[in-house]
């Protein structure tokens, strides 16, 4: 349950964002997805990134999109994201 304001947007990008488990997902009023490699690059949304291997370039979008939506859902049902990637 939000409590506050939501945010405007997060985004995605491969680098250089919020890691996607510690942005405020719940709070954003639209997740916006963007192209493998680059991501979004705009300066009116909050970049996050999903951490990857050594290595590994990108991410497919609908990845990138299925582990965002696996990570809001569990938390507005109340999971801890850490506790329950442990």
């Amino acid at each position: 349950m939000m409590t506050g304001p939501a945010s405007p947007v997060e985004s995605t990008r491969a680098s250089g964002g919020v890691p996607f488990d510690q942005a405020e997902l719940e709070r954003a009023e639209l997740l916006a997805l963007g192209g493998e490699v680059l991501g979004l690059r705009r300066s009116d949304l909050d970049p996050v990134t999903i951490p990857m291997a050594e290595g590994v370039e990108s991410l497919n979008v609908a990845a990138a999109g299925a582990i965002l939506l696996f990570q809001l859902k569990r938390r507005l049902a109340g999971g801890s994201p850490v506790e329950d990637a442990a």
